[in-house]
């Protein structure tokens, strides 16, 4: 009886279909066996879903890309995922959606990868979509032509600047010159008159119109003219509306020559001087010496002294341009004539020790020493022949 109920069971377990199911419910995609093995997993794509429209736009707006994914029929805040190369690439950006909009900035992207989920709503998937490059959207040019700039710029490189314009008037995008800004741009007989180079009105007519310094240049044919400066020369001055020369020899003044070599300036002519003296002395003895200014003696002159030992004396020369030199101690006397406080010779007197008289040249005694040596030799000999003859005398016997 056991056994028949256990069978029983058995046959009723087994009874059951063993039929595979497969169902969704709210999302869940649900599988398996009925009582033994089934599970279920969210799945997006599962029914019952609502469908979502999505659109991609890019468009410049004040030279800045803008990406705008619109997100219609599914509500605020959907989520929205950008990236490059596919799903598996690198995400840009990501993001909900504000108003059924999300929205990025960026330029040069290609194949941008959007996916778009909301709760409730089957997911949307976009491929392919490429933003607008940058160079598209760069800002449009301020100007392409003068044309559209004010009258009073240009148009360069896409810019309106104003026209260089430092002497003219800018009429319809170009600088128009004045004739003149100022009276150096005229001619010398005229004057920079609004803008406009006009003759000068007559300055004189005589030179007695003008400063000492200028005189009145009268343009040919003209009834006046102008007071300009008098041309300065060499040696000369600027007197009564023209330039008068010196007519110096010589002169410090500007361009006047000077003198020769062995010559000085003094009142504007060249004058020379020389020293007559012994170029010697003895120690004590008073040289007269004599001066003389060109050719002529040199009266009332200044000259200098100098002794061996550097001690200077002025004084000057008689009316016949003499004047005495004492030579006090030996050595190099320097003598300089001077006219009007400048050098005019110089030369030099050596004064020398006064010798004493000599003395007479004592006698020397004679010098006896070769007559002895000569003596002593001679004796020497005579007792070696004496020596000698004896020796032989001594074997003849």
């Amino acid at each position: 009886m056991k056994l028949i109920y256990i069978l029983a069971v058995m046959a009723l377990l087994f009874a059951i279909p063993a039929v595979s199911a497969q169902s969704s419910w709210y999302g869940y995609n649900c599988q398996g066996y009925y009582g033994y093995g089934y599970s279920c997993i969210h799945d997006d794509n599962a029914e019952p879903k609502k469908q979502m429209d999505v659109a991609f736009t890019s468009s410049c707006d004040g030279g800045v890309v803008t990406n705008v994914i619109t997100v219609l029929d599914a509500g605020d805040e959907a989520h929205v995922v950008v990236k490059q190369g596919g799903e598996a690439g690198d995400i840009i950006t990501a993001g909900d959606t504000e108003n059924d909009i999300f929205t990025f900035n960026g330029c040069d992207v290609d194949g941008l990868y959007i996916k778009v989920t909301q709760s409730g709503y089957a997911r949307k998937e976009m491929l392919g979509e490429d933003t607008l490059s940058c160079s598209s959207c760069a800002p449009p040019p301020e100007c392409v032509s003068d044309a559209d700039c004010p009258s009073a710029e240009r148009c360069l490189s896409g810019e309106c600047v104003n026209v260089p314009c430092e002497c003219g008037t800018v009429q319809n995008h170009q600088c128009v010159a004045y004739e003149c800004c100022s009276d150096s741009q005229c001619s010398a007989n005229e004057l920079c008159q609004n803008h406009i180079c006009n003759p000068k009105p007559a300055e004189c007519t005589a030179d007695a119109q003008c400063a000492a310094d200028k005189y009145c240049n009268i343009p040919a044919g003209a009834a006046g003219g102008t007071c300009d400066d008098v041309t300065v020369g060499d040696c000369g001055q600027v007197e009564n509306h023209a330039f008068v020369p010196y007519g110096y020899e010589c002169g410090p003044e500007a361009g006047c020559p000077s003198c020769p070599q062995g010559a000085v300036c003094i009142d504007h002519t060249c004058k020379s001087g020389d020293v007559s003296c012994p170029t010697t002395g003895i120690v004590g003895d008073t040289k007269t010496c004599t001066a003389t200014e060109g050719g002529q003696a040199c009266a009332n002159c200044d000259y200098e002294v100098t002794d061996p030992s550097g001690g200077k004396s002025t004084k000057k020369t008689d009316e016949n341009g003499n004047f005495e030199l004492s030579l006090d101690m030996s050595g190099a006397y320097q003598v300089t004539l001077f006219k009007d406080g400048q050098a005019l010779k110089t030369i030099q007197v050596e004064a020398f020790k006064k010798s004493g008289p000599s003395e007479p040249e004592k006698p020397t005694a004679p010098d006896m020493t070769t007559p002895l040596l000569l003596l002593v030799f001679l004796l020497i000999l005579l007792v070696l022949g004496i020596l000698y003859w004896r020796s032989r005398d001594g074997k003849k016997k």
